[in-house]
């Protein structure tokens, strides 16, 4: 009777984990589009105000940034230095590296379209290009905000109450 007890516990603790897993999910792609989003606007300033070049702008935002931005921004630094490749080539094949995360594809083409926009016009084209992505990711974020409150309740009582419909199943 005990190692039932002790399987339900179990179980229902474990569907309960699997429900808060799922809650979390939207939370971390909001995080990470409102780092982002920050990133993009130190992009802008650097653009706006410093007049920097676009491999110094990218170190500086690296340096500036959370580690989960720092490598992707330090990475088109090095590549535009070196000069491997054109911006937009080095900005795909640096959001190739976010595939595996809670971003979605529009998420990933929302920002891959900036990449296409930087260092080939003008400064002034370079900001409304960072605007207008800003503006994107803030239409995302709040239709997410909305999204995570919903969902997230639900998937929280789903969980508990899909571990314990098992265990009463399974008794």
């Amino acid at each position: 009777m005990l190692i039932r007890i002790l399987g339900g516990v179990m179980i229902c603790a474990a569907c309960g984990l699997l429900g808060l897993y799922m809650s979390h999910r939207g939370v971390a792609r909001a995080r990470l589009l409102a780092e982002f989003k920050q990133s993009l606007t130190m992009l802008k300033s650097e653009i706006e105000y410093a007049a920097y070049p676009m491999p110094q702008a990218f170190s500086d935002i690296a340096n500036a940034t959370s580690e989960n931005l720092a490598a992707f921004y330090d990475e088109l630094s090095h590549k535009l230095i070196e000069k491997e490749m054109s911006l937009a080539d080095a900005w795909e094949i640096g959001l190739a590296k976010f595939q595996n995360t809670q971003l979605t594809a529009e998420d990933m083409r929302t920002i891959g379209n900036l990449g296409r926009s930087l260092g080939n016009i003008d400064a002034i084209a370079q900001i409304q290009a960072i605007d207008l992505t800003i503006k994107s990711i803030d239409e995302i974020l709040a239709r997410l905000a909305m999204k995570n409150a919903k969902d997230g309740k639900m998937y929280k009582q789903l969980g508990l109450l899909g571990g314990a419909l098992i265990v009463v199943v399974l008794i």
